[in-house]
């Protein structure tokens, strides 16, 4: 008990959008590395689904279910350990695809941060691939999904060139959904404005 206190009064903080400092908070969001997987963040969606991010590769690695009446997290000894029924678990995730005229381009990862705007946790990204540099941004809100969607996420992506669209690796098993902002089911990403990526 004393060791968690100690944590929860040293804990690291991030930026919120007014520019004022929000606490390490376990009940929402906690930057301790997942199920051993180091430079990782879990972010609690509804009342009792979780998603974990690897943020080396700005991709989603585990989303799960609370035990009903108990949280999802134990955190011991500076780690946390999901707790719960797995919905989605790819610990070695791959990430993001970049495709430019029909090409493959390497994209190298660069994590910026992670702010809470209003009701949501919002994730920063800057992506390189040969000869350029896109953003993006992932949106966790804090409402839970539908009937249809256990998880899901919003995304845009800025500075995409023309002939050049962003997607989940096929290596990931697509097992993620994903909408445009018409809500037309699409496989990629082309434009600017928010898609989203729901967990059926």
């Amino acid at each position: 008990m004393l060791c968690a206190v100690l944590f929860l009064a040293e804990a690291p903080v991030i930026a919120g959008d007014d520019g004022e400092k929000l606490p390490f908070n376990p009940v929402k969001i906690c930057r301790l590395s997942l199920d051993g997987k180091p430079r990782s963040i879990s972010i609690r969606q509804g009342g009792d689904v979780w998603l974990g991010y690897d943020v080396e590769k700005a991709a989603v690695f585990k989303v799960w279910q609370a035990p009903e009446g108990k949280p999802g997290l134990k955190i011991t000894s500076f780690k946390a350990t999901s707790a719960g029924t797995s919905l989605f678990d790819k610990k070695d995730v791959e990430g993001w695809q970049m495709t430019r005229n029909g090409k493959t381009e390497p994209l190298t990862v660069s994590y910026l941060g992670c702010t809470q705007t209003g009701d949501s946790f919002e994730l920063s990204w800057e992506l390189n691939p040969t000869g350029g540099k896109i953003t993006l941004t992932e949106r966790v809100p804090s409402t839970p999904g539908s009937n249809t969607d256990r998880a899901y996420r919003e995304l845009r992506v800025e500075s995409l060139k023309a002939g050049e669209s962003l997607s989940p690796s096929p290596g990931d098993g697509n097992a993620w959904v994903v909408t445009d902002p018409a809500g037309k089911s699409v496989s990629s990403i082309s434009g600017a404005g928010w898609y989203r990526l729901s967990l059926p």
